[in-house]
């Protein structure tokens, strides 16, 4: 890469494309002045494992389209069976199909490969422009342990260079799935967003799950997916209406991220699931996450072997449930309840840093049963590793909630309800819980 390119600039993106962005990234860079000049205004990020093209031809037809940029992450497991391989390799052919390639390449130093073995392959089209990665050719798959994050990390550092070039003007990583259907207003209401809130560090969509066909299957499916969904949105709500700082969804398909903020957090991390969460973990220390309610995003309602865990998986576990005749279980709602308790008297532990009193947590409106749990809970997550350093390190009580809410972050609040489900208010069923929450569940 060529570092002398940035070597006065000393900002979060150049920094971040010298030592931390995915290889590939060197090849836009060094593209210089042979990389066509695009003029976009958006990039869109899509990992595609063993996709068909409708997911582009999809983009193709939106009414921004000609504003598009498409990083298109085509990549599979090096187990990956031969059908994904074929499925994969004639979505790679119709791409190649769809307009002029106008820049292509192998390696850093190689900048005029034929498209059809290229690494990359910029395809400009008579509306957007597709940037193919081939991720998924023997010698180029992605490590089952890396899976959908790398895909994701390496789309997204590929869009924060493109952006360096001046490929698209719009300062957003538009991250997406195959399956998802962004609508007509998807650009310009996190532009409306943006332009309110430009030190945000991402944006996320409402979103809702829709049946792909009629057969019983694809209802029994698609009901599954929407119980899943019910929940993860019981989920945020619940943490929103405790008044956490992370009560926001964690899907890849609804997501939009600043580039400086995702220059400032080093990327999505390289994990087979859950990279979503993550990075929005670490966003979320870093700006405010936006939700985006005026503009919802439709996803197929499918079950998947993409990734180990998340909306596929979890729908076929419900369809296994459901046909062994039990319900489907989610977090009760006393634990969001006891979570509103935590974050409402956080002062409290303050407190008792400062004159050594224990326990660390009050809440004299609780009963002294579940004072304890939260205690103990707190105990567990080795909340006293946080209280030294808080002890030497904040001097006022504003100082603390910050730290805080820093320290008790989406992964430690999770692990927080787990421990109050399991040590006292065990799950319920999904409808119950729903029924006695005392938060909206819009």
């Amino acid at each position: 890469m060529n570092a002398q390119r940035f070597s006065n600039k000393g900002d979060s993106q150049a920094k971040y494309l010298l030592k931390y962005a995915e290889p590939e990234c060197a090849s836009i860079l060094d593209a210089g002045a042979n990389l066509p000049r695009l003029g976009k205004t958006y990039c869109v990020v899509i990992p595609a494992y063993k996709e068909t093209p409708q997911c582009v031809a999809r983009l193709l037809t939106h009414p921004h389209a000609s504003e598009l940029l498409i990083v298109l992450v085509v990549n599979q497991p090096p187990s990956a069976p031969a059908t994904a391989s074929s499925t994969n390799t004639h979505l790679w052919r119709w791409l190649l199909e769809q307009g002029r390639t106008s820049w292509a390449t192998n390696t850093c130093a190689q900048t005029d490969a034929p498209a059809s073995t290229a690494k990359l392959a910029l395809i400009e089209t008579t509306s957007a422009a597709i940037l193919c990665v081939d991720r998924f050719t023997q010698g180029r798959t992605i490590a089952e342990d890396q899976g959908v994050g790398l895909a994701r990390k390496l789309g997204a550092d590929l869009a924060v260079a493109l952006f360096a070039q001046q490929a698209f003007s719009h300062p957003v990583i538009f991250s997406t799935d195959a399956d998802a259907h962004l609508p007509a207003n998807y650009f310009a209401a996190q532009q409306q967003s943006f332009a309110c809130n430009s030190a945000s560090s991402a944006w996320v969509y409402d979103y809702t799950h829709n049946s792909t066909g009629n057969s019983a299957e694809d209802t029994e499916i698609c009901q599954a997916t929407q119980s899943y969904e019910q929940a993860i949105k019981y989920y945020r709500n619940g943490l929103a209406w405790a008044g956490s700082a992370y009560g926001f969804h964690t899907l890849g398909s609804t997501l939009a991220v600043s580039i400086a903020h995702y220059c400032q957090v080093r990327g999505f991390p390289k994990r087979a699931a859950g990279e979503d969460f993550y990075l929005l973990n670490k966003l979320a220390k870093v700006g405010t996450i936006k939700n985006i309610n005026n503009s919802i995003i439709e996803i197929d309602a499918r079950t998947s072997d993409r990734v180990p865990f998340g909306t596929g998986p979890a729908a076929q576990k419900i369809i296994s449930q459901w046909h062994n005749e039990k319900q489907y279980h989610y977090y009760h709602p006393q634990c969001f309840t006891l979570l509103k308790s935590l974050i409402d008297n956080q002062v409290t532990i303050w407190q008792a840093i400062q004159t050594g009193r224990t326990p660390l947590f009050i809440d004299n409106e609780l009963d002294t049963e579940n004072q304890t749990l939260i205690n103990n809970a707190l105990t567990a997550l080795n909340i006293q590793r946080f209280v030294n350093h808080a002890s030497k390190q904040t001097r006022n009580e504003k100082q603390f909630s910050r730290q805080f809410h820093d320290w008790f972050d989406a992964f430690l609040t999770l692990k927080f309800i787990r421990f109050i489900a399991a040590n006292k208010y065990s799950d319920l069923p999904l409808q119950q819980c729903l029924a006695r929450a005392p938060f909206n569940q819009g």
